[in-house]
């Protein structure tokens, strides 16, 4: 191989290295802001399960329909970001073609 080859073959390697890197910097940060909203979220709707499930609060009626609108609401949002994590773990693929449309 000659040394206009071997440039070549470097300049190549070096597009794809930084294609694929700059592809995966969105993948990682969607992964981390998702990892990061989730844990909250749990660390909220663990004590809210368990609230709604404690007996002193069955007869106020009114603690119960908020902790149920909390706990509905934070369920749909823990759905939301399960599903983002999802889209970014899933498949590489997919990530791609939604980067590149």
């Amino acid at each position: 191989m000659n040394s206009l080859d071997r440039a070549k073959t470097v300049r190549v390697v070096k597009y794809f290295s930084l294609y694929n890197f700059s592809h995966r910097i969105p993948q990682v940060f969607f992964g981390n802001v998702t990892h990061e909203l989730r844990t909250p979220l749990q660390l909220i709707l663990g004590p809210v399960e368990d609230l709604l499930n404690d007996s002193s609060l069955a007869s106020n009626n009114s603690a119960q329909s908020r902790l149920k609108l909390v706990l509905r609401h934070g369920r749909r949002l823990l759905q939301l970001v399960n599903s983002l994590l999802d889209f970014v773990s899933g498949s590489g693929s997919l990530w791609r073609a939604w980067l590149t449309s």
